[in-house]
């Protein structure tokens, strides 16, 4: 209940639809809490918590997907149980759209799969150029622009860029990936995207942009193994290490744990 009463305030806050594009695009909260996806699995989830025995149902769906987790094997009639009718009284949806709704969440939380949409660029350069976006428009050459979100709405570098001009299917898809075949950085040194003609962009949905950095940041110490060694010894002055602040922040967190844990 206290899910949905935020998420009203904030739709109060925002006359636009949540993941809407706005003048800046959302920030990351109102990107999973706008995400339609999430919002129709997780209304499925509320009518059966609020059902009659709903915590023990609830309970028991969780426990079944714990041990198929464990098994590594997945079999949704297991998962939701063969009361079929029971699913319909309890949600007002057929078990089929219940079962669509939840794969529908679920991939779109896990990581590891392509979820993006992949733009070649053909010709320009910085945030406006010429691009194929390899999807029902393959083969076609369209004009993109690319904005930057501002520093306040707290999106890391890849993500806070995103479409502002190109096919209406792709508005508001935010940057998660760019593969440069020449090498070299995408960036400048401000941070800013710089795409030239050849590299291949990769676009997601602002919900599932805002999950992947949440995945990221949760591994950042661990990527981050290398620096914090680094800062621990000291040899090289902090101010003269180039490295993105998350990536900072990450290495001294490292080193603050390896201090409580001596």
């Amino acid at each position: 209940d206290s899910a949905l009463q935020d998420t009203q305030v904030l739709e109060k806050a925002h006359p636009q639809p949540l993941g809407g594009l706005g003048s800046s695009g959302p920030v990351p909260g109102e990107a999973l809490v706008g995400s339609q996806t999430l919002r129709e699995a997780l209304e499925v989830m509320l009518k059966l918590l609020r059902s009659e025995n709903g915590v023990s149902s609830l309970d028991a769906v969780v426990d079944r997907a714990i041990a198929q987790l464990k098994a590594g094997v997945v079999n949704w009639e297991e998962l939701l149980g063969d009361k079929a009718l029971a699913w319909e009284k309890t949600t007002g949806l057929p078990v089929s759209e219940v079962e669509t709704r939840c794969r529908a969440a679920l991939r779109l939380l896990t990581t590891g799969n392509n979820q993006a949409e992949e733009v070649q660029v053909s010709s320009g350069e910085g945030l406006t150029f010429d691009g194929t976006w390899l999807g029902p428009a393959a083969g076609r050459t369209v004009a993109f622009r690319v904005a930057r979100s501002p520093t306040d709405q707290l999106w890391g570098q890849w993500p806070s860029h995103y479409v502002v001009e190109g096919p209406a299917a792709l508005l508001g898809h935010r940057l998660v990936a760019c593969k440069r075949g020449s090498g070299g950085n995408v960036f400048t040194s401000s941070g800013e995207l710089s795409v030239k003609t050849g590299d291949s962009l990769y676009l997601a949905n602002a919900d599932r942009a805002a999950i992947l950095e949440m995945a990221t940041y949760d591994q950042l110490p661990e990527f981050a193994g290398m620096l914090a060694q680094l800062l621990r010894e000291g040899q090289t002055p902090a101010d003269e290490i180039q490295a993105p602040p998350e990536m900072m922040e990450a290495a001294r967190f490292t080193n603050d744990l390896e201090l409580i844990n001596e």
